[in-house]
């Protein structure tokens, strides 16, 4: 790959980690300052709202350089961290919330990145920067939290805020040095037109009703996590241990999706990878009980989810062309925030009354006749 594409991984390699970092942390100093389990929700809520705006946002993502849209990102988000540090009593609980829809909002604008990957990139170079971009992410998605939720807890806020506004600053100061080429041609079609295109290619309407469909009930993993560690006889910090494996696994299933050159291998990897996923689902829900089987399904599932985000990340690559490629990426994320976060309260609802092994079988039937029928569609 080339310098530029390298310089730009690293900024984003920074910036991701900020980006990540407050999902769990707001939400546990709302829980602190207020002593609500529903104002602790509404803090995390606050931070996913915007990105059900992600449609009009994509409309904006094409008319303003990649490389601004990700700026602002970076730079905006690290000068807003400042206002936490007044944050100590009851009273500035509403501060938690004005940050987290600003937090949220800013990040709606790292939808950029897949474009500018675009831009940067040669055909030959793409999906390897895709892979190792979706591994990157694959991996901050879960250390970001943890990070974030550790030093929350270990020590007042001010280190956090402090690697926070650093990480930000240092994504933003490396990706300035980046010259991303600017798309000459102009912009066209209108807010609608993201969501237009999905729907005009058999591919991508294919793979995103898959993930619209796996979204609904994958979320019932998070939802059902703290049943699962009484399942396998854990104690609650034991959701480390299955987040680790897990993001192990995806960090490999992510670097080995860069097999997915050509539209037609990548909709198969991502049928493949839905299938897969599916079937280690029901292996988890057979396993329960044993020692040491479970960890290492999740293991594997955790691989093939990697695989199916890199698969699906060039995808939209090789369908989408640049001048819409904002309004595709911010549809895509608009599509699936709401059913997995429905699927996250369900499953946090089913477990008082249902096992959570009957959650997994039902989990990996559904996958596993998404999987078949994106295969068959593809074959077909």
């Amino acid at each position: 790959m080339s310098t530029r594409v390298r310089m730009f991984l690293a900024s984003r390699l920074f910036a991701l980690l900020g980006n990540w970092m407050m999902i769990l942390t707001l939400g546990m100093w709302g829980k602190e300052l207020t002593g609500s389990n529903t104002l602790a929700g509404v803090c995390v809520a606050a931070i996913i709202a915007p990105r059900l705006l992600g449609i009009v946002a994509g409309s904006i993502l094409d008319r303003i350089p990649r490389k601004t849209a990700l700026l602002i990102s970076d730079l905006g988000t690290a000068a807003l961290v400042p206002v936490l540090a007044v944050v100590d009593t009851r009273n500035e609980y509403w501060i938690l919330v004005a940050f987290g829809l600003a937090y949220g909002t800013l990040g709606v604008l790292q939808a950029a990145a897949p474009g500018a990957i675009k831009a940067l990139c040669t055909g030959e170079e793409m999906p390897k920067a895709v892979s190792i971009y979706q591994a990157m992410s694959a991996t901050l998605v879960i250390v970001g939290p943890l990070l974030g939720a550790a030093l929350f807890t270990s020590y007042p806020p001010y280190p956090l805020l402090a690697l926070l506004g650093g990480s930000l600053l240092a994504g933003g100061a490396i990706l300035a040095t980046v010259r991303i080429p600017v798309e000459d041609a102009p912009v066209t079609g209108g807010v609608w037109e993201g969501l237009r295109l999905i729907w005009s290619s058999f591919a991508l309407r294919t793979a995103v009703v898959a993930l619209v469909l796996s979204q609904s009930v994958a979320g019932l993993v998070d939802g059902s996590l703290y049943a699962l560690l009484d399942a396998l006889h854990l104690p609650s910090n034991g959701a480390g241990i299955i987040v680790g494996i897990q993001g192990v696994g995806m960090l490999v299933g992510a670097l080995a999706g860069r097999v997915a050159t050509t539209t037609s291998r990548a909709l198969t990897a991502v049928g493949i990878g839905l299938g897969g996923t599916g079937v280690v689902a029901l292996g988890i829900a057979a396993s329960i009980g044993l020692v040491w089987p479970p960890f290492v399904l999740i293991g594997i599932a955790g691989g093939l989810l990697g695989l199916v985000q890199t698969a699906f990340a060039v995808l939209v690559q090789r369908e989408t062309k640049q001048q819409v490629i904002g309004r595709v990426q911010a549809a895509i994320q608009a599509f699936l925030a709401v059913p997995g976060l429905a699927s996250v309260l369900l499953g946090a609802l089913l477990v008082a009354a249902v096992p959570v092994t009957t959650l997994y079988v039902v989990i990996g039937a559904v996958m596993v006749v998404v999987g078949a029928w994106v295969v068959a569609r593809r074959r077909s």
